[in-house]
Order: C-alpha cells, then structure tokens, then sequence
C-alpha cells in the first residue's frame, strides 16, 4: 500500500478531531466479499460536505454493481446521503488491489476543493 495516501488520510482525520466531530462522523475501511474492499468517509461538518463530486465507476454499473467477467482492477467512488442531505458519505468500493486509489481518488477531491 502507498504509506504516502495513508499518512494523508490519517492527517485529514486527525485535523477534524476536534472534541465533537469524531463522535459522530469518522472512516470505515472494510473488505468485501467479492472480493474487494469499501472506504466510507463521513462529511458532515467538514468543508468538502457540499461540494460536487462526479461518480466514477471503472469495471461496475453506474449504481456500483461489479460487472460479470470484470477483472480485479473495478472501482466504484460516489457520494452517498443515505436520505440524509446534510450527512453526506464518499463511499469508494475498490477490488482488492485497489485499497490506495480509493484514498488517492478522494485526496484529489478534497485538495481540488480546499477552502
């Protein structure tokens, strides 16, 4: 795994922390069964929260459902409200090599959109 995109997320986390914002937003990473692995990153109160982000979906359909023969390289990255608009999610589904380039697709999006 590239340390470099794990010291960044790291570092974005631990710049939120701020006594109220971790008790109620945070990051999961977890594998997946297909196999793969998904990243949920909560937003709420965060600058990025509002801010557009245009799905990409490589080897999947455009609701993230990895396509039949499609190789271990798929990835799957979206913002998720969950019938809650003011608690957006990035939520990034990956094969399993790809753990990295979902925190590198979400890095990209957050420095283009730092305040």
């Amino acid at each position: 795994m590239d340390h470099d995109v794990v010291d960044w997320l790291q570092e974005w986390y631990r710049a939120r922390c701020d006594g109220n914002w971790e008790h109620h937003s945070g990051i999961t990473i977890t594998s997946l069964d297909n196999p793969g692995w998904l990243v949920r990153i909560q937003l709420r109160g965060t600058a990025r929260a509002h801010q557009p982000f245009t799905t990409i979906a490589r080897g999947t359909s455009n609701e993230g459902w990895v396509q039949q023969g499609s190789d271990a390289n798929w990835l799957y990255c979206h913002i998720v409200t969950r019938d809650v608009p003011d608690e957006p999610i990035f939520e990034g589904a990956s094969g399993p090599l790809s753990l990295a380039e979902i925190i590198e697709v979400f890095r990209n999006w957050s420095e283009q959109h730092a305040p």
